[in-house]
């Protein structure tokens, strides 16, 4: 709970993960902008379901956060997935 705060990265949409997002509840996660871009063209992320392996359990984007660097400063923005 609190990590986007802490990190300086603003939540767009939806919200950040709060302490009830623990292992005894079905899965969350929160994308970057350039996922959402690319998932939903013009449309709204959190509520959406997706699956982060064919086999896996679906999840529930809860929020959408701006694009950070991930690995060098110079870097285009990726989709990212936390």
């Amino acid at each position: 709970a609190g990590y986007f705060g802490v990190m300086g990265i603003a939540v767009l949409e939806g919200r950040d993960f709060a302490v009830t997002d623990d292992s005894t509840r079905p899965g969350v996660v929160v994308i970057n902008q350039r996922a959402a871009e690319l998932l939903w063209p013009g449309g709204s992320a959190p509520g959406r379901i997706i699956r982060l392996d064919p086999s896996g359990p679906p999840v529930e984007v809860i929020g959408v956060v701006r694009n950070s660097r991930y690995l060098v400063i110079g870097e285009s923005p990726r989709p990212f997935m936390y």
